[in-house]
């Protein structure tokens, strides 16, 4: 019985240490958003809604397809 909870104790950690990092990636992400200069204000605003509604999503197309383009010009 106690191997049983100890398992089912262990996993919700790690879902919980999951859920928190894809969090602090997505407010990373929001921060990213707004501190860049080649967004406009509407691009802004789009990027942070889709980042709370669709935390996982936005976030892989954001590191895979956004943020590769250089924006130091």
């Amino acid at each position: 019985m106690t191997d049983v909870l100890a398992l089912t104790w262990f996993g919700e950690s790690i879902l919980v240490a999951v859920v928190l990092a894809v969090y602090a990636a997505v407010i990373w992400m929001i921060v990213d958003i707004l501190r860049r200069p080649d967004f406009s204000g509407v691009e802004k605003v789009l990027w942070s809604i889709a980042g709370i509604v669709f935390s996982i999503a936005t976030l892989l197309v954001y590191v895979l397809w956004v943020r590769k383009r250089d924006y130091s010009r």
